[in-house]
């Protein structure tokens, strides 16, 4: 739809469509949809679009590119979760995730992989999700990709760091491609994930949420919804707080719908439920997080600069189906790669010294086992979860292929995410051992998915093919977290695929 004329862009503060409390806030809508990332945003532009009064909360703020700084100072506390260092409980794992309209979107990296068909059989066959093979998501997932622009990376975007890798991989005949990307003419500037301040990434909070807006949502920033109340097995109104974007006080909030949507991410939308007491003893379970585990390469006298260009460009999925892991190319800016680097003191000030002939790459696991989500006395969750000892193995695979790859390259040494001494030799890669009990491997997550999983079983699923959440009559959720497995792959588009289908299956009047 296109904006009337003389309206306000969607992220003017004076805009109607957004509305930013300065006091005690009061909601009607007939579908509530609670998160604004590739989920929430996607099933709001959906319903919106079809005719339904939509009203999309976010507990973060809604940042433009009139505050994206590229400074991860000024970055980090903005847009991620406990300034990104939220962890698991056991501290093993770092947890990514970005609150803000848009969700994570606003702070990946543009990688866009269309659902397996693979997967979704899988999901068929082995967990019991219905109407959701490849055929039956197909629409959904062309028009996703239709509104995304998603386009591949093309031959003159790829920076130095992927081409470092594509050229070990040729050298030791790993097969890799480029990836798929939602970007509309990048300008390469590497700051994908402080948010990209040129909106040449399409991610969510200007493409989804303008688009809801634009059919009559209304979207609420720094919403934070704490409980839902429900009155047999119907929710009735959703409460919380707003923060008022001015003063910084917060307000009582209370949202009453016909319909409620969760769609908060794996660790929030299951902590959601929880506290509300709602849904069935598969509410929190089955929580996966691809880790993620990193090598740094020096390549010497090469010069590499791979904070600059498309942060990543080029992977390797031939492990996939039968490792459980896929290679990909990476970098970070200063403070975040100092952070990953194994290095402390004056070594790491040695190593930063390099930081322009670094090369980076990750191993990220499709992890098979998996934790739980919980909520502490105080309402917080709490991530439960360790790397199982068949998972680490997969990742000490992919380390080792990873290596190899490096030194193909032509890297003077590979830097593990351990304190375990540089890889240098094939004779060093044979012999490569890894502790990967809690906090000796640096390992990081940036996908989380399964902890309220879908299936028509509710002895084994929380919620059904739909997304609804069992012992309930309207309250539906769309995000990760409906995953039967680890997805594997980057998931913004199954995510987004998702939603659309989902959102395709409500109907007036609507359940009750």
């Amino acid at each position: 739809m296109k904006r009337p004329a003389g309206a306000l862009p969607f992220s003017d503060p004076a805009n109607p469509q957004v509305i930013r409390a300065h006091g005690p806030l009061e909601i009607h809508a007939e579908v509530g949809v609670i998160g604004s990332g590739a989920g929430g945003a996607t099933f709001a532009s959906e319903l919106a679009e079809r005719g339904f009064e939509v009203a999309l909360l976010e507990m973060g703020p809604y940042i433009t590119r009139k505050q994206m700084t590229q400074r991860e100072r000024d970055m980090l506390p903005l847009f991620y979760e406990d300034v990104a260092s939220q962890t698991t409980a056991d501290g093993g794992i770092v947890i990514l995730h970005a609150h803000c309209v848009g969700g994570t979107t606003v702070v990946n990296n543009a990688i866009c992989f269309d659902p397996p068909a693979w997967l979704l059989d899988e999901w068929a066959d082995r967990h019991d999700v219905a109407g959701a093979r490849r055929a039956d998501v197909a629409a959904a997932n062309a028009k996703v990709n239709f509104i995304l622009n998603v386009q591949k990376i093309a031959p003159d975007q790829v920076n130095q760091n992927a081409r470092v890798m594509m050229r070990g991989t040729e050298r030791i005949g790993v097969a890799g491609d480029t990836f798929h990307h939602n970007r509309t003419e990048c300008l390469l500037a590497g700051f994908c994930m402080l948010g990209c301040a040129y909106d040449r990434k399409q991610n969510h909070h200007i493409t989804y949420v303008p688009r809801a807006l634009s059919y009559g949502a209304r979207l609420y920033p720094e919403a934070h919804i704490d409980r839902l109340i429900s009155k047999g097995q119907r929710v009735v109104e959703a409460v919380g707080t707003v923060r008022d974007p001015v003063s910084g006080k917060q307000y009582p909030l209370s949202l009453k719908a016909d319909a409620f949507v969760v769609a908060g991410g794996a660790v929030w939308s299951p902590a959601l439920l929880l506290k509300s007491g709602l849904g069935n003893d598969q509410v929190g379970r089955n929580f996966h997080c691809h880790p993620i585990a990193a090598i740094a390469a020096d390549m010497g006298d090469e010069t590499i600069r791979a904070y600059e260009g498309i942060p990543q460009c080029y992977y390797v999925d031939q492990y996939l189906q039968d490792q459980g892991f896929v290679l990909e190319s990476i970098f970070a800016g200063p403070s975040v790669s100092a952070a990953l680097l194994p290095a402390w003191g004056p070594s790491l000030q040695r190593l930063m010294g390099r930081y322009e002939h670094l090369a980076s790459a990750y191993v990220q696991l499709r992890d098979e086992d998996s934790g739980r989500i919980r909520v502490d006395s105080r309402g917080v969750p709490v991530i439960d979860y360790s790397l199982s000892p068949r998972d680490a193995q997969k990742s000490l695979a992919g380390l080792k292929i990873l290596s190899r790859i490096f030194l193909a390259a032509g890297a003077q040494a590979a830097y593990l995410p351990s304190d375990s001494a540089p890889i240098r030799t094939e004779a060093d890669i044979a012999a490569m051992s890894l502790d990967f009990s809690p906090c000796r491997v640096s390992l990081v997550s940036a996908h989380q998915m399964g902890s309220l999983r879908m299936g028509e079983d509710p002895g084994f699923a929380a919620v059904n093919s739909q997304g609804k959440v069992f012992g309930t009559t309207n309250l539906y959720v769309a995000d990760a977290s409906v995953f039967p497995t680890a997805l594997g792959l980057n998931p913004q588009i199954t995510v987004a695929t998702l939603a659309t289908h989902f959102a395709s299956q409500f109907s007036r009047p609507l359940p009750v």
